[in-house]
Protein backbone atom coordinates (compact mmCIF):
# COMPACT_ATOMS: atom_id res chain seq x y z
CA UNK A 1 0.00 0.00 0.00
CA UNK A 2 2.77 2.30 0.89
CA UNK A 3 4.82 1.50 -2.70
CA UNK A 4 1.25 2.52 -4.10
CA UNK A 5 0.60 5.99 -2.44
CA UNK A 6 4.57 6.42 -3.31
CA UNK A 7 4.11 5.58 -7.19
CA UNK A 8 1.12 7.92 -7.39
CA UNK A 9 3.07 10.71 -5.60
CA UNK A 10 6.01 10.57 -8.05
CA UNK A 11 3.20 9.81 -10.96
CA UNK A 12 3.07 13.42 -12.68
CA UNK A 13 -0.24 12.55 -14.21
CA UNK A 14 -1.59 12.80 -10.74
CA UNK A 15 -4.17 11.15 -8.55
CA UNK A 16 -7.93 10.99 -10.18
CA UNK A 17 -10.73 11.70 -7.66
CA UNK A 18 -11.58 8.45 -6.85
CA UNK A 19 -7.51 7.31 -6.00
CA UNK A 20 -7.70 10.41 -3.72
CA UNK A 21 -10.90 9.49 -1.65
CA UNK A 22 -9.75 6.53 -1.03
CA UNK A 23 -6.06 8.04 -0.03
CA UNK A 24 -7.83 9.87 2.61
CA UNK A 25 -10.24 7.02 3.31
CA UNK A 26 -7.38 4.38 4.09
CA UNK A 27 -5.19 7.16 6.03
CA UNK A 28 -8.12 7.55 8.32
CA UNK A 29 -8.63 4.10 8.58
CA UNK A 30 -4.71 3.97 10.00
CA UNK A 31 -4.94 6.74 12.46
CA UNK A 32 -8.55 5.72 13.92
CA UNK A 33 -6.60 2.08 14.31
CA UNK A 34 -3.66 3.91 16.16
CA UNK A 35 -5.53 5.77 18.49
CA UNK A 36 -7.43 2.84 19.34
CA UNK A 37 -4.57 1.47 20.17
CA UNK A 38 -2.69 4.12 21.73
CA UNK A 39 -5.85 4.72 23.89
CA UNK A 40 -6.29 1.21 25.07
CA UNK A 41 -2.54 1.29 25.65
CA UNK A 42 -2.78 4.43 28.23
CA UNK A 43 -5.99 2.84 30.13
CA UNK A 44 -3.07 -0.28 30.65
CA UNK A 45 -0.75 1.89 32.00
CA UNK A 46 -2.98 4.07 34.09
CA UNK A 47 -4.50 1.14 35.97
CA UNK A 48 -0.96 -0.72 36.00
CA UNK A 49 0.79 2.68 37.74
CA UNK A 50 -2.66 3.11 40.00
CA UNK A 51 -1.93 -0.51 41.45
CA UNK A 52 1.74 -0.19 41.64
CA UNK A 53 1.20 3.12 43.69
CA UNK A 54 -1.38 1.33 45.97
CA UNK A 55 0.77 -1.75 46.39
CA UNK A 56 3.72 1.20 47.88
CA UNK A 57 1.62 2.49 49.85
CA UNK A 58 0.32 -0.58 51.67
CA UNK A 59 3.32 -1.61 52.18
CA UNK A 60 4.27 1.14 54.10
CA UNK A 61 1.22 1.18 56.39
CA UNK A 62 1.09 -1.98 57.24
CA UNK A 63 4.66 -1.64 57.94
CA UNK A 64 4.07 1.15 60.28
CA UNK A 65 0.97 -0.49 62.06
CA UNK A 66 2.23 -3.86 62.72
CA UNK A 67 5.47 -2.09 63.67
CA UNK A 68 3.66 -1.04 66.74
CA UNK A 69 1.17 -3.78 67.26
CA UNK A 70 3.79 -6.61 67.56
CA UNK A 71 5.32 -4.89 70.33
CA UNK A 72 1.96 -4.09 72.06
CA UNK A 73 1.60 -4.31 76.04
CA UNK A 74 -0.91 -3.88 78.53
CA UNK A 75 -2.16 -0.65 81.17
CA UNK A 76 -4.20 1.33 78.51
CA UNK A 77 -5.21 4.00 80.38
CA UNK A 78 -8.75 6.06 80.02
CA UNK A 79 -7.25 10.43 79.64
CA UNK A 80 -10.95 11.48 79.99
CA UNK A 81 -11.12 9.57 83.52
CA UNK A 82 -9.11 9.49 87.35
CA UNK A 83 -7.29 6.43 88.07
CA UNK A 84 -9.60 4.93 90.36
CA UNK A 85 -12.46 5.05 87.57
CA UNK A 86 -11.16 2.62 85.40
CA UNK A 87 -12.91 -0.31 85.03
CA UNK A 88 -11.37 -3.26 87.02
CA UNK A 89 -11.21 -5.41 83.97
CA UNK A 90 -8.34 -4.27 81.15
CA UNK A 91 -7.49 -5.64 78.00
CA UNK A 92 -3.89 -5.14 76.81
CA UNK A 93 -5.61 -4.31 72.76
CA UNK A 94 -8.96 -2.76 72.55
CA UNK A 95 -10.25 -3.67 68.71
CA UNK A 96 -13.47 -1.50 67.79
CA UNK A 97 -14.84 -2.91 64.93
CA UNK A 98 -16.96 -0.64 62.61
CA UNK A 99 -18.76 -0.87 59.34
CA UNK A 100 -19.67 1.44 56.52
CA UNK A 101 -22.89 1.44 54.63
CA UNK A 102 -20.50 0.02 51.63
CA UNK A 103 -19.20 -2.94 53.60
CA UNK A 104 -15.65 -1.66 54.22
CA UNK A 105 -14.94 -1.57 57.63
CA UNK A 106 -13.31 1.25 59.17
CA UNK A 107 -11.91 -0.10 62.62
CA UNK A 108 -9.43 1.46 65.34
CA UNK A 109 -7.37 0.20 67.75
CA UNK A 110 -6.16 1.08 71.17
CA UNK A 111 -3.00 -0.40 72.85
CA UNK A 112 -0.01 0.84 74.84
CA UNK A 113 2.99 0.54 72.54
CA UNK A 114 6.35 -0.95 73.48
CA UNK A 115 7.77 2.42 74.94
CA UNK A 116 4.70 2.17 77.09
CA UNK A 117 2.53 5.22 75.00
CA UNK A 118 -0.94 4.82 74.01
CA UNK A 119 -1.62 4.66 70.71
CA UNK A 120 -4.88 4.91 69.20
CA UNK A 121 -4.68 3.85 65.51
CA UNK A 122 -6.78 4.39 63.09
CA UNK A 123 -8.14 6.08 59.77
CA UNK A 124 -7.73 10.36 60.13
CA UNK A 125 -11.96 10.68 59.79
CA UNK A 126 -12.79 8.07 62.27
CA UNK A 127 -10.94 9.15 65.47
CA UNK A 128 -12.62 11.71 67.43
CA UNK A 129 -10.13 15.55 67.45
CA UNK A 130 -10.79 18.08 69.36
CA UNK A 131 -11.32 21.26 67.22
CA UNK A 132 -7.90 22.60 68.24
CA UNK A 133 -6.44 19.42 67.47
CA UNK A 134 -7.34 19.56 64.31
CA UNK A 135 -6.48 23.01 64.08
CA UNK A 136 -2.92 22.43 64.28
CA UNK A 137 -3.05 19.45 61.38
CA UNK A 138 -1.58 20.68 58.37
CA UNK A 139 -4.55 20.99 55.83
CA UNK A 140 -2.52 20.52 53.16
CA UNK A 141 -0.66 17.42 54.09
CA UNK A 142 -3.80 15.76 55.45
CA UNK A 143 -7.23 13.87 54.63
CA UNK A 144 -9.62 12.15 56.42
CA UNK A 145 -9.08 8.61 54.41
CA UNK A 146 -5.35 8.07 55.74
CA UNK A 147 -3.89 6.38 58.36
CA UNK A 148 -3.64 8.25 62.20
CA UNK A 149 -1.49 7.47 64.90
CA UNK A 150 -2.63 9.30 68.05
CA UNK A 151 -0.12 8.92 70.39
CA UNK A 152 -1.09 10.14 74.06
CA UNK A 153 1.22 9.85 77.43
CA UNK A 154 0.39 11.40 81.02
CA UNK A 155 2.92 14.07 82.22
CA UNK A 156 3.32 14.87 85.46
CA UNK A 157 3.63 18.99 86.00
CA UNK A 158 6.81 19.10 88.21
CA UNK A 159 5.18 22.33 90.56
CA UNK A 160 1.86 20.91 91.05
CA UNK A 161 2.24 17.16 90.61
CA UNK A 162 -0.89 17.28 88.26
CA UNK A 163 -1.44 14.55 85.48
CA UNK A 164 -1.56 16.34 82.13
CA UNK A 165 -2.70 14.42 79.14
CA UNK A 166 -0.51 14.87 76.39
CA UNK A 167 -1.31 14.52 72.36
CA UNK A 168 0.66 13.77 69.40
CA UNK A 169 -0.57 13.31 66.11
CA UNK A 170 1.17 10.61 63.52
CA UNK A 171 0.85 10.52 60.12
CA UNK A 172 2.28 9.53 56.87
CA UNK A 173 1.84 13.12 54.95
CA UNK A 174 -0.83 13.34 51.81
CA UNK A 175 2.11 13.28 49.00
CA UNK A 176 3.03 10.14 50.62
CA UNK A 177 -0.49 8.39 49.12
CA UNK A 178 0.80 8.96 45.86
CA UNK A 179 -2.71 9.88 44.68
CA UNK A 180 -4.41 7.13 46.24
CA UNK A 181 -6.73 6.98 49.39
CA UNK A 182 -7.35 4.74 51.88
CA UNK A 183 -11.27 3.02 51.90
CA UNK A 184 -10.74 0.69 54.15
CA UNK A 185 -8.60 -0.57 57.89
CA UNK A 186 -9.64 -3.68 59.17
CA UNK A 187 -8.37 -5.06 62.34
CA UNK A 188 -9.21 -8.56 63.56
CA UNK A 189 -8.06 -12.10 65.25
CA UNK A 190 -6.79 -14.41 63.11
CA UNK A 191 -7.76 -17.55 65.98
CA UNK A 192 -9.95 -16.68 68.75
CA UNK A 193 -7.37 -18.44 70.91
CA UNK A 194 -4.23 -16.98 69.50
CA UNK A 195 -2.50 -13.36 69.69
CA UNK A 196 -2.35 -13.06 65.89
CA UNK A 197 -3.59 -10.13 64.39
CA UNK A 198 -4.39 -9.69 60.95
CA UNK A 199 -4.60 -6.13 59.20
CA UNK A 200 -6.09 -5.38 56.08
CA UNK A 201 -5.85 -1.93 54.47
CA UNK A 202 -7.83 -0.79 51.15
CA UNK A 203 -6.28 1.34 48.54
CA UNK A 204 -8.00 3.06 45.66
CA UNK A 205 -6.76 5.96 43.17
CA UNK A 206 -8.47 9.11 44.86
CA UNK A 207 -9.22 10.04 40.97
CA UNK A 208 -10.28 7.14 39.11
CA UNK A 209 -10.86 4.84 41.44
CA UNK A 210 -8.88 2.05 39.07
CA UNK A 211 -8.82 -1.28 40.39
CA UNK A 212 -9.53 -1.05 44.68
CA UNK A 213 -6.19 -2.92 45.97
CA UNK A 214 -6.44 -5.07 49.35
CA UNK A 215 -3.85 -6.20 51.18
CA UNK A 216 -3.10 -7.82 54.47
CA UNK A 217 -0.14 -8.47 56.71
CA UNK A 218 -0.31 -10.67 59.82
CA UNK A 219 1.08 -9.65 63.39
CA UNK A 220 1.82 -11.60 66.82
CA UNK A 221 1.67 -9.47 69.54
CA UNK A 222 4.36 -10.80 71.19
CA UNK A 223 3.46 -9.39 74.83
CA UNK A 224 0.39 -10.13 74.62
CA UNK A 225 -1.82 -13.36 75.43
CA UNK A 226 -5.33 -13.97 73.24
CA UNK A 227 -7.09 -13.21 76.31
CA UNK A 228 -5.56 -9.69 76.55
CA UNK A 229 -7.20 -9.12 73.18
CA UNK A 230 -10.89 -7.42 73.82
CA UNK A 231 -12.79 -6.55 70.05
CA UNK A 232 -15.87 -4.57 70.22
CA UNK A 233 -18.61 -4.18 67.33
CA UNK A 234 -20.16 -0.86 67.00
Amino acid sequence: MKMWIWKKLRNKKGFTLIELIVTFVLIGIFMVSATAVMSSFMHVFARVKSISSAQNVADVLLTKAAGELSGGQGGVFSPEKDEEEIPTEEYSLYIYQSETYGGSRHDIAVFRNEEGIQVTMGMLGDIILSPSDRAGLDENAVMDQMLLLRYCTKAIDPVTGDKNTEYTNWYYGKPSYMGTVLTQFKIEKVEEDKNLIRITVTLENAKTHFSPLTVSRIVKCRNMEAQNINVTEI
